[in-house]
């Protein structure tokens, strides 16, 4: 039977899970800002966001992360990202 001691240095050594399914590919996935030129390969596809507040949401094709606000709304998407978020009521395609 453990100890208090050898279950809190379990603890300190287990590594939580990430909260984001992995990225597809072993590339780390990159952030898309507003008016930035979007590293696309794919097709894109422009989209809208229709919310109020700032969110970064996760293509779950790609695994890149667009960032979309009020302030800049539009956003070039890939097409396979594209899909699932305008499954969401907060997107529009222009």
């Amino acid at each position: 039977m453990a100890c208090c001691g050898q279950n809190r240095e379990r603890a300190r050594t287990v590594t939580p899970a990430s909260p984001w399914p992995s990225s597809p590919s072993a590339a780390p996935a990159s952030v898309i800002t507003p008016g930035a030129a979007a590293p696309l390969t794919g097709a894109i596809t422009r989209l809208r966001y229709t919310g109020m507040a700032s969110i970064v949401v996760r293509g779950p094709r790609t695994g890149r992360s667009y960032a979309f606000s009020a302030h800049a709304p539009e956003q070039t998407v890939d097409r396979r990202d594209a899909d699932a978020f305008l499954r969401m009521a907060l997107f529009r395609r222009v």
